[in-house]
Parts: structure tokens; sequence; C-alpha cells
């Protein structure tokens, strides 16, 4: 997909400038309560879409312990070359590829986080239908920015060419799509304290 190759060179690029690669000291907090929310276990398998420098994927390692698991996938293969810098342990791996199609079987993940992510997802339709397949029955959907969602399409805006068509979909639109794919949605945030989706998986589109 043409939108993606151009999604992976530019955060390429983003590695090459070194940014993304820690969390600043403002984000520190908001992942923080983040880390409440979400809840997660120490036996959880767990799926980041986007993952990135793998930056939220050493904190939610330090959750799960060894004997859950981490699946961080993005589109940047210098992305994926910073996240594996943190030699994290091998029940964490990270995978160059596009969460259109996630390599692993049906019901397999306890929870999916999307966290700084969400605008960048080319084909919504197709990945919440991928999301709905690995997810167990009761699995969590998360999706989460720390700023508001027009907050972050402004921000989007004001970049390169390449995102600053990047956007968080107008809430009825999300709720159509999330609710399309077999989800209920337990949580609709969207307010100065960020932007919030919890979703659960109740039914597969393939039964």
């Amino acid at each position: 997909m043409l939108e993606e190759k151009i999604m992976k060179k530019y955060f390429d690029q983003c590695v090459e400038r070194s940014l993304m690669v820690e969390f600043e000291p403002e984000e520190k907090e908001g992942v923080g309560k983040l880390l409440s929310r979400w809840q997660i276990k120490a036996d959880d398998k767990i799926l980041e879409p986007g993952c990135g420098s793998g930056r939220l994927t050493k904190v939610t390692a330090k959750q799960i312990g060894s004997q859950g698991e981490i699946l961080g996938m993005d589109l940047s293969e210098g992305m994926i070359g910073r996240a594996k810098l943190h030699r994290l342990p091998n029940n964490i791996e990270f995978r160059v590829g596009t969460v259109r199609a996630i390599p692993k079987p049906e019901e397999w993940f306890d929870k999916i986080i999307c966290f700084n992510v969400f605008p960048h997802f080319a084909d919504l339709v197709k990945i919440f239908s991928e999301f709905a397949r690995v997810l167990k029955s009761g699995g969590e959907l998360w999706i989460n920015h720390l700023k508001s969602r027009e907050k972050i399409n402004s921000f989007h805006e004001r970049l390169g060419p390449e995102v600053n068509k990047h956007s968080i979909p107008e809430n009825e639109e999300v709720i159509k799509m999330i609710a399309g794919a077999g989800f209920e949605i337990m949580i609709f945030e969207n307010n100065e304290n960020g932007y919030c989706v919890k979703a659960i998986r109740v039914r597969n589109l393939s039964n």
C-alpha cells in the first residue's frame, strides 16, 4: 500500500533525527495514568500496533514479567531496529509489518494497545476486523492519545506532507467502525485529558 510506504519512509527519517525515542517528562505522567487504566496482568498477551522505538513496550514489559508476551509491530524498520536496542526478554517480540495482517492465530491476544498511532492507520475497516480476529472473546482494544482529538489533528496538520492529512475521524465514524468489527465500546472519551477508547471484543466477523 502506497500510503504505508510513505509512512515507513517518514518514520525511518524520524529515527535518523532521534525523534520519539523516549517519553518527554510531561508524557510520563500521562503514561502512568494509562497503565492504571489498562490493568495489565502478568500473563497478558499484548499486541502493540505502531510500537515505534519501543518506548512504551519497555514499560509494559515490566507489567507482564516472564509470564505474558508482547508483540510490537511497526512499518518502520528504523523504529523496530531502535526498539530492539532495549534488549528486552525473549517474550517481547518486535516485528516490521502492517497490522492489516497480524502474524498470529485467531483469539490470541488479551489486549491490543494503540498508543499515539491511531491517525496513522491506513484502511481502518480492515484493521479493526483484523484486531477482532486476533483478540480473545472479551479481550480489550485500547486507543489512547494524551491530547484531545482536536489537538492531535491540529498537530498533524502542521507536519510534513507525508502525515499532515492523518487525523482521528469524527467520533460517530469511529464508533460505527469499531462496533461493525464486533466490539462493544465501554469507554469513549475526548477531552482536555486526552482521547481514550476502550472496546471489548464480543464477536468475530468470521463466525
